[in-house]
């Protein structure tokens, strides 16, 4: 016996005496707590989202970002850019308030911060990683001024305060710390403009009074005076510029109406003053720029136009190369915020694949850890936005959503294990957004949203990755919706809320793949609401957030499969929010980003972990097949294991079994060399199921069964373990073609491994003659073949014919060897017809041996 865990020996037979603790232990236990984790994309919580209006500077070789906005939230951290590593570090917050269209600058080793609505001057000193206050700017508070560095002397001129466009120009000297005026700007005051300086000279151009201006002024400090120059060729107002050795350079920014984001780049030559457009960046305007040795780098920003609310904060990044005239994509500082994408876990691991937000916006795809609580971007790039997903096995799906406004049907796959994207079939409903999806088994299900051409749907389908193909089923069973949500618990999904035609709705529908069939549920309590989040931890759903009425929430229901009661749980410590991804691993679920509101809302980017209280539960099954048991050794034959017929990949899947944990996991490396008590004999499935309503399956596992009937995890060493709440579950053992036995009662099941011996008459099973006795010990009827459940010697679907077929259909004496068949009843790896060892003689032994038209029904519910 390899199972290292001692288990907690549990007397099936006295338990049958003690049904009083039938139902006890179903609820939450300890945990129902939320713990905030790593935002999406950053090494900590509460880390810099993608910046606009922040400032920036470059000291000592790396480059900093500091203050700015991201939408409606400010955000006071410091950032540092190494191009060595290509990486961000987060270095000591800024002191001073939040912030936004501050000027910058750097002045030999220090930078520094001013203005930005404030009149405080901040500097920051990159060697001791700290800021210290210096002399206040003179003039009023203002914010958009420009900024610009001559001969180890700050000046700053233009802005926007008080009601004002100002045209004064101050110095500041960082030896005596102190402040001068200078001749103010004589051009037309303005904020947002572009400044320079490249070779004792300073620039500023473009910016807004206003009205968005083009032209552009040169500052010579030597006599104090401004001259104008050539224009730059666009209207232009909140960009960037640097100047890299001699040469300088400005862009990105929005123009005038109808105001949209530019992508345009210039350089001017001083020397001819002449400007000449350049490689173009990605459209954007209140970027960061800053330089390092050669190389220019530009990032952050909005992707929209001005006072479109919530626009697209970006976090891309990149460097500028003047002598080659290319942009090159560097680190991010980490995630965009997101809502609405693709989410789910694949074995230890959670994955947010690209969503976006109403505007449109498109962003990267990131697999979280949280053994290190870390964060790694993987290469499943957009554009999509308003997209949906689900996992099969160990590979990720993500399908529908929209790109550049237009709908999509198109869908790809994600191999964690090889990190590739992989094209799929194209959805069978066609293109749409705002659509649910949910895996159950080996298939994934996707469907309702919005259809072009359409709008609201109630079609759903069924993709096999076997076959790459869509199918219909039957179609959602409430209205046609958008914006629902979806969860599923042993093998049946749980589909609800969203919007119809008529508003919001609480409606819940229990899908069960087996029969094909939806069936209404009592209302969701929590009340009628959309965009709320759904998932799973063992024998409980939970809903959380959406929008109800006019607002989002935070709140949290979960739903017990056991007693099929909704129970409101905790509340997020966090802003409410609508359309969070979020994916589960163990007994935990990790809720990440989204939006504050449906509408002029913010996206999200930080993460929070939800501790269910739910733990693994085990359960240490023995159990003999009869196929391959040999009562002169009291052990199994392990023939497909020494054949080399046994997958490596657990095969329930793809004969249809509703597996809810463990989809195409495979055997651990090395286990099926293993000889002696401990060989692996053929793979089995277990199942924990209601206690009341034993029919329905809470967990459907695969596993592997061993000579000596021990049943053990695909790794070949651990118990059978299901996330959930300790409590009285029914235990069932169920394998391709033997009849499948469960206990008669349900036993109580915990962390500590529970012993359930299957192959000991005292253990009592459901039914009757559930098993089969074979001197002292109880076996698994063999003879399945159809792996129906009923064995039949004759008659339609019976299980003798299949044997006859399967070694040619004519011949008896013919023999089928080598393969993995569902014919062979005794698991040596021949299918044989007649003579000594055949499969077909057991089939009739085992209904009877005298009238080969009994059957033998499997005692399972």
């Amino acid at each position: 016996m390899s199972l290292r865990l001692r288990p907690r020996i549990l007397s099936i037979a006295l338990a049958a005496c003690t049904g009083s603790i039938l139902m006890s232990g179903h609820v939450l236990a300890q945990g129902n707590t939320w713990t905030q984790k790593s935002d999406i994309g950053l090494p900590i919580a509460n880390g810099s989202y993608p910046l606009m209006y922040a400032a920036s500077f470059s000291v000592g070789g790396k480059g900093y970002v500091v203050a700015g906005s991201y939408e409606n939230q400010s955000q006071a951290g410091t950032w540092q850019y190494d191009p060595g590593v290509d990486q961000w570090t987060r270095k000591a917050d800024f002191p001073g308030a939040a912030r936004n269209l501050t000027s910058s600058f750097a002045i030999g080793t220090k930078g520094y911060i001013c203005l930005g609505g404030y009149t405080e001057l901040w500097e920051y000193d990159a060697a001791a990683d700290a800021w210290t206050q210096k002399a206040g700017f003179p003039g009023s508070a203002r914010t958009g001024a420009c900024s610009f560095v001559i001969n180890d002397m700050a000046y700053i001129s233009n802005g926007y305060g008080g009601g004002v466009y100002h045209a004064e120009t101050w110095r500041y000297d960082p030896l005596t710390d102190s402040w001068s005026a200078r001749a103010a700007f004589p051009g037309t005051a303005r904020s947002s403009g572009m400044s320079f300086s490249n070779n004792g000279i300073g620039y500023i151009c473009g910016g807004s009074s206003g009205t968005t201006r083009n032209d552009l002024w040169a500052y010579n400090p030597i006599g104090d005076s401004w001259v104008q120059k050539a224009n730059i060729p666009i209207v232009i107002r909140q960009g960037v510029a640097f100047t890299v050795g001699n040469r300088s350079f400005t862009g990105t920014g929005q123009n005038g109406s109808p105001q949209v984001a530019l992508g345009d780049w210039f350089e001017y030559d001083p020397a001819t003053n002449v400007w000449t457009s350049r490689a173009a960046q990605s459209s954007r305007w209140n970027a960061f720029a800053f330089v390092i040795g050669a190389k220019g780098y530009l990032g952050g920003g909005s992707d929209f136009a001005f006072n479109v609310p919530d626009g697209c904060a970006l976090s891309s990044f990149g460097e500028y190369d003047p002598a080659l005239n290319s942009w090159t994509a560097r680190a991010r500082m980490g995630a965009s915020p997101t809502m609405a994408a693709a989410s789910f876990s694949i074995g230890d691991h959670g994955f947010v694949l690209l969503g976006g937000d109403q505007s449109g916006c498109a962003h990267d795809s990131w697999s979280y850890d949280p053994s290190n609580d870390s964060w790694t971007r993987i290469p499943f790039t957009g554009p999509y936005g308003l997209t949906t997903g689900f996992a099969v096995g160990n590979t990720g799906y993500q399908a529908t959503g929209y790109q550049n406004t237009a709908s999509l049907s198109t869908m790809r796959a994600y191999d964690p294990t090889t990190n590739q994207v992989m094209g799929k079939a194209a959805f069978g409903g066609g293109a749409r957004t705002l659509a649910v999806a949910f895996s159950i088994g080996g298939k994934g299900y996707l469907g309702t949203g919005n259809k072009p051409g359409v709008g609201r749907t109630r079609d759903v389908w069924c993709y096999d990755p076997g076959t790459n193909t869509w199918s219909a089923i039957a179609d959602f069973g409430g209205s046609a919706r958008w914006n629902a949500t979806a969860f599923t618990i042993g093998g049946k999904a749980y589909v609800g809320l969203g919007q119809d035609a008529t508003g919001f709705r609480s409606d819940i529908w229990r899908y069960d793949p087996s029969t094909n069939t939806w069936t209404q549920l009592p209302d969701f309590p929590g009340g009628a609401r959309e965009k709320a989040t759904g998932f799973a931890i063992g024998s409980k759903g939970f809903v959380f957030g959406g929008t109800v009425g006019t607002a989002s929430t935070n709140d949290l229901w979960a739903y017990d499969a056991i007693t099929e009661q909704w129970q409101i749980m905790a509340a997020m410590p966090a802003e409410a929010r609508i359309s969070a991804p979020a994916f589960v691993i163990g007994g935990t679920a990790y809720v990440t980003a989204g939006r504050t509101s449906s509408s002029n809302g913010h996206l999200l980017k930080d993460t929070w972990a939800y501790d269910s209280g739910m733990v693994p539960l085990a359960v240490q099954v023995k159990v003999f097949l009869e196929g391959p048991y040999e009562s002169g050794t009291g052990l199994m034959d392990d023939d497909l294991r020494t054949q080399g017929l046994i997958p490596v990949a657990e095969p329930h899947s793809q004969n249809g079994a509703l597996l809810t944990q463990g989809v195409g996991t495979t055997i651990a490396s090395g286990v099926l060399s293993i000889t002696g008590p401990d060989a692996i004999v053929d793979h089995v499935v277990v199942e924990i199921r209601h206690p009341s309503t034993p029919a329905r399956r809470l967990a459907t596992i695969p596993a592997l069964v061993q000579r000596d009937g021990d049943v053990v995890a695909m790794d070949g060493i651990a118990p059978i373990t299901f996330i959930g709440s300790a409590g009285n579950y029914h235990v069932a053992v169920r394998h391709r073609n033997h009849l499948g036995t469960m206990t008669a009662l349900p036993i109580p099941l915990s962390t500590a491994p529970t012993a359930i011996d299957f192959t000991d008459p005292s253990t009592l099973t459901y039914g009757t003659g559930s098993r089969k006795q074979v001197g002292s010990k109880m076996l698994m009827w063999s003879g399945d073949v159809t792996g129906n459940g009923v064995l039949a010697y004759t008659g339609a679907n019976n299980d003798r014919d299949p044997i006859l077929t399967a070694i040619g259909g004519t011949l008896p004496t013919a023999t089928l060897t080598g393969q993995y068949r569902q014919e062979d009843v005794n698991l040596d790896g021949t299918v044989k017809y007649v003579g000594a060892n055949n499969d077909r003689d057991p089939i009739l032994v085992n209904i009877g041996g005298t009238t080969p038209t009994n059957t033998r029904v499997q005692q399972l519910p």
